[in-house]
């Protein structure tokens, strides 16, 4: 399997489709380079304690808020140059998936289950 982002979930022990939803959204807006911003780099802060985040996956759930935590950290501080510009529109757009996924980890929906009611200041959903 050629999946990065599937990789990454097996690597944090992740199991559930909410964990993944997590880290292929991650993977699509951050990408799967070396960079600060990417994908690997918010993954390795979500286990670096001294950066804030956890020390062990005690729970997939406690570790996915960990991680969803970080990519939020990452929109207010981008750490590449580059990915400063992008800072607006990751406000504008992608931070309200972020919220929108921390729902669904606040309402124990692990599996996705349907329906699920999204509701963001944009979207106002239920996917059956």
């Amino acid at each position: 399997m050629n999946n990065p982002a599937i990789k990454y979930a097996e690597r944090a022990g992740i199991k559930t489709a909410m964990g993944k939803c997590a880290i292929y959204d991650c993977i699509i807006e951050h990408g799967n380079n070396d960079d600060g911003d990417s994908l690997g780099a918010i993954f390795n802060r979500t286990w670096d304690k001294e950066k804030g985040g956890v020390k062990s996956a005690a729970t997939e759930q406690y570790w996915i808020r960990s991680f969803l935590n970080m990519r939020l950290d990452d929109f207010d501080n981008p750490r590449e140059p580059i990915n400063i510009e992008h800072h607006t529109f990751w406000h504008d757009m992608s931070v309200q998936r972020v919220y929108a996924m921390i729902t669904l980890l606040n309402e124990y929906n692990m599996d996705l289950d349907g329906p699920i009611h999204i509701k963001t200041k944009d979207h106002d959903k239920t996917i059956p």
